[in-house]
């Protein structure tokens, strides 16, 4: 499966697909003047078999691998797990090694990772990218 490369939140395709896209200019920052919102995303690299690299309209650049992503699923059951001292991966019947097998955005404020072990409940939302690869409180 290939990966997915230089994606913008206007055309992610599934992991099957190579395709670059670039120049994206963000909106309201068309004059160069203003300040761009920290949590808009113009960039989602995604590579199925080590994680993602996502590029903040201010030039921000949070990296990501599959297996810290799958840690911090931010879904309801994920965070349960964690909140009773379990891991969310891997479980039992978890395959190895662990790859994501699509990836789609979620409307204009995230992406949902669909996992090689049926996992697929998780947004992550662009804003908890950014504040977790800066270490702020998500």
């Amino acid at each position: 499966m290939a990966d997915v490369e230089g994606m913008h939140p206007g055309s992610l395709p599934s992991p099957s697909t190579d395709r670059t896209t670039g120049g994206v200019t963000p909106p309201g920052n068309e004059a160069g003047w203003g300040m761009a919102d920290p949590f808009e995303l113009v960039d989602l690299d995604v590579r199925t078999s080590s994680g993602i690299t996502a590029t903040f309209a201010d030039g921000y650049v949070a990296s990501f691998d599959l297996v810290e992503l799958r840690l911090g699923c931010p879904c309801a059951t994920c965070r349960a797990l964690g909140e009773r001292g379990e891991v969310p991966w891997p479980r039992p019947s978890s395959p190895l090694p662990l790859s994501i097998t699509d990836a789609s955005l979620h409307g204009a404020w995230g992406v949902n990772i669909v996992w090689n072990d049926g996992h697929s409940t998780g947004i992550y939302t662009f804003e908890y990218l950014r504040r977790w690869s800066e270490d702020q409180p998500v």
